[in-house]
């Protein structure tokens, strides 16, 4: 399959997704920008996968996940959220280098009930004024969770089959900061 692609879209893609370097770190490597790797491993992504374009959410099924999501946010008990996860789920988080995030991507359902129970008393620890609100994203629904008024991370959800196969977890501030005024 790598045999599709160029030269340069192999050394992005095995970087990126073998050794999970940074863009920026990948541009350093090949003498491109962060920008430029970003795109070369969008595009060997579709050229190796080019059916799998999924949308993120299904619209009309995509508010009673982050609902139930919001609730589970706001009391601590994520029980009947974790439920609606796929067995074999994927949670991916982005820091973009900046802020501390889940470095690899995080898999199954019973880990990523740990992993965000863990981030919960973490986040419920920062200030008393966290605020977790819905928010488009994409034209979908989504979440954004606010820590002293300032976005901590963005929240989004691809559902398959009426589970949440892929929960994304945007933390990178040059990223989340368009998403500062909750609806």
């Amino acid at each position: 399959m790598l045999q599709q692609l160029n030269p340069v879209e192999r050394a992005v893609l095995l970087l990126r997704e073998v050794f999970a370097f940074e863009y920026a770190e990948i541009g350093e490597m090949i003498g491109k920008g962060e920008t430029n790797c970003r795109k070369i491993h969008s595009r060997a992504k579709s050229k190796l996968h080019p059916d799998e374009q999924i949308p993120l959410h299904e619209p009309e099924q995509s508010e009673k996940y982050v609902q139930s999501f919001l609730k589970a946010a706001h009391t601590g008990q994520f029980h009947e959220f974790v439920n609606l996860l796929a067995e074999d789920a994927v949670l991916y988080s982005d820091g973009g280098g900046k802020v501390r995030s889940a470095v690899r991507p995080i898999h199954s359902r019973n880990h990523i009930a740990q992993f965000i129970t863990g981030l919960y008393q973490k986040t419920a620890a920062l200030s008393a004024s966290v605020q977790i609100d819905r928010i488009p994203i994409n034209g979908e629904s989504g979440a954004v969770i606010t820590v002293d008024g300032q976005p901590f991370t963005i929240v989004a959800f691809q559902i398959q089959e009426s589970r949440i196969q892929s929960l994304y977890l945007m933390r990178n501030p040059g990223k989340t900061a368009a998403y500062g005024i909750p609806l």
